[in-house]
């Protein structure tokens, strides 16, 4: 995977790129294998800084195995289109049932496998541990 750095040569801990893969640092694969052995494969990967061909190794692309089927459509924003026959649900807000999360702490969802949902306590370990290149967005889970 290559990188190119646009404000310092600092890479970050989860690094966005264009293929939406979830691609991190060794420091981030640790914390996500204390919370959820079993729930994250890991792919090792190496940077390549295009600007100064420099390879980086320690990260990996982190496949997220658990999915769940928790969407609560009745308190969730979105719409629906057709497209060959087939429903689409473009959702712009979520609600997630928190009995369907069944205790996970990261985890996709069923159908729309591209958003990576973390619980509470990843979020602060993340926070804690001054892991880079995460932003969050608060989602609604019914009870």
């Amino acid at each position: 995977m290559a990188y190119q750095p646009i404000e310092g040569d600092q890479i970050p801990d989860y690094i966005h790129n264009n293929l939406s893969w979830f691609v991190v640092s060794s420091q981030f694969q640790r914390i996500l294998n204390e919370i959820d052995k079993d729930g994250v494969q890991f792919l090792p990967i190496n940077i390549l800084n295009e600007k100064n061909n420099n390879l980086t190794q320690g990260y990996s692309v982190a496949n997220v195995i658990n999915v769940v089927d928790a969407i609560n459509y009745e308190n969730s924003a979105y719409t629906v289109f057709e497209l060959e026959e087939e429903k689409i649900y473009d959702i712009t807000k979520y609600a997630l049932d928190e009995n369907d999360i069944n205790g996970k702490h990261i985890f996709k969802l069923n159908g729309d496998e591209i958003p990576i949902f973390v619980s509470e306590l990843v979020k602060d370990l993340i926070e804690k541990n001054n892991i880079t290149g995460c932003d969050f967005l608060e989602v609604q889970v019914i009870t």
